[in-house]
């Protein structure tokens, strides 16, 4: 971790810290920081994406922070993320502030990635044993850490921010909050009526579809889920959940670019249980 946090601070102050030597523009596609609902000592992820990217990255920052001690962020994974062989991923966690990065290795020429939509890390947290319920944000941190240097002032920004592949423009893109909503209520037990009674998958919306579809699932109960797609030969293309998911309703989405048309199917599946439909990718 100790290379890492050399390396992002030398290159955030090369490629993406200072405005003076940087174009910035607010372009760059959507980040999206997930929603869930979680229960008292629940441990759960929490994915970070990119959506419609209009450019070839070399480089990204997104500094969050957190709004209320009763969840903690335990790590940062990248598995399954956009960071490519050549690029460096890492994060800091300093208390309810998490600073994530993905910078070049320095001694190699720069890796880039082109893809418009993807994961670009998943937060890990974990719960308060007990809480009173409330809805905690992840939002982003934009700071603006200025001073002076030989008669320049420069600007030295916190925040979400994308370099494309000429190491010189700053990309702003558009971020998207997240929230986690904390219930001591979301068992099937509770008396409020309004949690499903059983396990379900519908079917998409819309459909057929192009690029983007909604996927609703619910639970009767908390449970470990996975929502993964398969093509007619019975591949794998696409992991769209993965980990503790509270009862009620989820709605999850996938976006295909890059996957040809076709037949698909999905596959809701727990411990106990598990259920599949088609849908159609028509482009």
């Amino acid at each position: 971790m100790r290379k890492r946090l050399v390396l992002f601070t030398v290159s955030a102050l090369l490629c993406i810290g200072l405005s003076a030597f940087a174009d910035v523009i607010a372009s760059g596609g959507t980040v999206t920081v997930a929603g869930k609902t979680v229960t008292p000592g629940q441990s759960f992820f929490v994915d970070i994406t990119l959506n419609g990217g209009d450019i070839t990255i070399t480089s990204l920052r997104i500094p969050l922070v957190v709004s209320h001690s009763d969840i903690t962020c335990t790590g940062v994974d990248f598995s399954g993320a956009l960071v490519p062989a050549g690029m460096e991923a890492g994060y800091i966690i300093n208390g309810n502030y998490i600073d994530i990065f993905y910078t070049p290795h320095l001694s190699a020429s720069p890796a880039v990635i082109s893809a418009a939509s993807g994961k670009l890390a998943t937060l890990n947290f974990a719960t308060a044993a007990t809480f009173t319920d409330k809805d905690i944000a992840i939002n982003a941190v934009n700071i603006d850490n200025s001073f002076m240097r030989g008669g320049t002032l420069f600007h030295r920004w916190d925040r979400v921010e994308l370099t494309d592949n000429s190491g010189l423009n700053v990309m702003l893109p558009t971020f998207v909050s997240g929230t986690v909503a904390l219930r001591n209520s979301t068992d099937i037990g509770d008396d409020n009526g309004n949690l499903p009674g059983e396990f379900a998958l519908g079917q998409n919306y819309p459909n057929p579809f192009n690029p983007t579809t909604s996927i609703a699932f619910t639970l009767p109960e908390r449970a470990r889920v996975r929502l993964d797609v398969y093509n007619l030969l019975g591949q794998k293309v696409a992991v769209l959940a993965d980990g503790d998911f509270g009862a009620g309703e989820h709605i999850v989405q996938w976006e295909a670019k890059g996957i040809p048309s076709g037949v698909y199917f999905y596959r809701l599946s727990t411990e106990n249980k598990a259920v599949s439909r088609k849908m159609t990718l028509l482009k």
